[in-house]
């Protein structure tokens, strides 16, 4: 394949996103043994690259180091590197986020025939994207610009992007809106991205849904997925419907320093280590679990606080005496 496989870190010690990066480089390589694969990082990182922590050199091709502002947090740091990959970058590349794994090949990636092109966040159309309302609303604040009308709202998980004119003044422009939304207290990038393909006239075009299948949200595209995107939603970071969805499973890899046999096998099988039981569950259901009140009752039920236990008190109570009037009822 002629298109370069690329990723960015930001990692220390104490993290575990060199390790969800090392899962997602081998499973690329595994698969992908002609792919040149690219890693873009800082200097911070890459002298913590030693030890347990320098097996990852051994499944790229080539490091680029980049120097980012100094007062910036490592959550800025990864979304500047991330924001200006194309100035760092010649050449085609297929981008993709450290908490992925690779499913087949990606060759074919070389025939798309876009300039830039990304998959829809939760696989759907902006109008019905879950958080519609709220993006709108944000977009104004930050740039008083109305996107209620724009068609998609990217995922910048994964990304194909051509070297050319066009994505050059693209990803100057991305990171200047990034670093804007930076200072006002919004440091992720899909915003910005939204902001620049809205004033450039949406020429960012549909990736097919298979190259950043975001399975915790939606199961369309996961039967044929070359790339399953597991933390694509914070609602998500606690699940335990994966090892790939779990901390504990990284923390696993930090310990080993590699990739042992069993992770191995677990990367090999990666659509088949969904536990049981687990459950389909409908928009409707899922824009409950995403809402306010979803999420306080999952806070809530993780925790096992007081407050859900009263709750489920209340609602256990009610549901016995509305069974006890239903035995009444049709005894008589």
């Amino acid at each position: 394949m002629k298109t370069q496989i690329v990723y960015t870190l930001i990692s220390t010690e104490k993290d575990i996103y060199l390790e969800q990066a090392l899962v997602s480089i081998y499973s690329c390589r595994l698969h992908n043994p002609e792919a040149k694969i690219i890693l873009i990082t800082d200097n911070q990182t890459d002298i913590t690259l030693i030890g347990k922590r320098a097996s990852i050199n051994k499944y790229i091709n080539n490091k680029i180091i980049v120097s980012c502002p100094n007062n910036y947090s490592n959550k800025e740091k990864s979304r500047y590197l991330k924001t200006t990959i194309r100035q760092n970058l010649s050449g085609d590349f297929l981008f993709l986020d450290c908490d992925t794994v690779v499913c087949s090949s990606l060759s074919d990636i070389d025939n798309i025939n876009a300039e830039i092109a990304m998959v829809p966040d939760t696989h759907v159309k902006y109008e019905d994207y879950p958080f519609y309302n709220y993006m709108n609303n944000l977009l104004m604040n930050l740039y008083q610009t109305d996107v209620s009308q724009d068609d998609y709202y990217f995922n910048s998980g994964a990304m194909f992007v051509r070297d050319t004119p066009l994505t050059n003044k693209l990803f100057k422009l991305w990171n200047k809106y990034w670093d804007e939304s930076r200072q006002k207290g919004i440091k992720t990038d899909q915003q910005a991205l939204f902001k620049v393909n809205h004033d450039l006239g949406n020429v960012i075009q549909q990736l097919p849904g298979i190259y950043n299948c975001q399975i915790g949200l939606s199961i369309q595209y996961f039967y044929e997925a070359k790339v399953l995107h597991y933390f694509n939603a914070q609602m998500l970071s606690k699940t335990d419907m994966s090892p790939f969805f779990m901390k504990e499973f990284y923390e696993q890899v930090k310990l080993d320093g590699n990739i042992t046999p069993k992770t191995k096998s677990l990367i090999e099988n990666c659509k088949k280590q969904f536990i049981s039981p687990s459950m389909i569950i409908s928009r409707t259901e899922m824009n409950l679990l995403l809402s306010p009140v979803g999420n306080c009752i999952i806070t809530e039920f993780s925790k096992n606080s007081l407050f859900y236990k009263f709750i489920s008190f209340l609602l256990l109570a009610n549901r016995k005496i509305q069974s006890k009037f239903h035995r009444i009822f049709y005894n008589t």
